[in-house]
């Protein structure tokens, strides 16, 4: 059985509750993340914070020239006022890989975080990283080799 804690990236990216759009925005586009784990001052998971929000909010002006003026007003909210909150799903670390795919195709989500007993965030499962560790390999059976595609010629 392969779990969230055997696919997770341990250490993801987090924005603080306080922070501003703006700088939610530099963090995604600099290190390439779609999706950014809001947290409070003691590290609890309080929500989350997805490039396709911030796409949905900053539009550019129609010349493509610039930002929108109501999305440049935006980048200077903070990150509470655009992140998902109480909607969003998280599991544990025992949580099976397969119930977490559940949970992304079910919500419409690019990841799930993973959180202790306390409510931190110990770990953020993407679909990226779920498609590295594909396939799972079944309980009690030994781990497959990978298939072989033929080249066309």
């Amino acid at each position: 059985m392969t779990t969230a804690a055997d696919v997770m990236t341990t250490t993801p990216v987090t924005i603080r509750l306080t922070a501003r759009i703006r700088e939610a925005v530099r963090l995604i586009e600099s290190l390439t993340v779609r999706q950014l784990p809001v947290v409070n001052e003691e590290g609890e998971l309080i929500g989350m914070l997805s490039d396709r929000i911030l796409d949905a909010v900053l539009v550019p002006t129609p010349d493509g020239r610039g930002q929108d003026p109501g999305a440049r007003a935006v980048l200077d909210s903070p990150v509470s006022s655009l992140m998902t909150g109480h909607r969003f799903a998280a599991v544990d670390p025992t949580t099976e890989t397969t119930r977490v795919v559940d949970i992304m195709i079910a919500r419409h989500v690019g990841a799930v975080p993973v959180i202790d007993r306390q409510g931190s965030l110990i770990g953020l499962v993407s679909y990226m990283d779920v498609l590295r560790a594909w396939p799972f390999p079944a309980e009690g059976a030994e781990d497959p080799s990978p298939d072989v595609i033929p080249t066309l010629t």
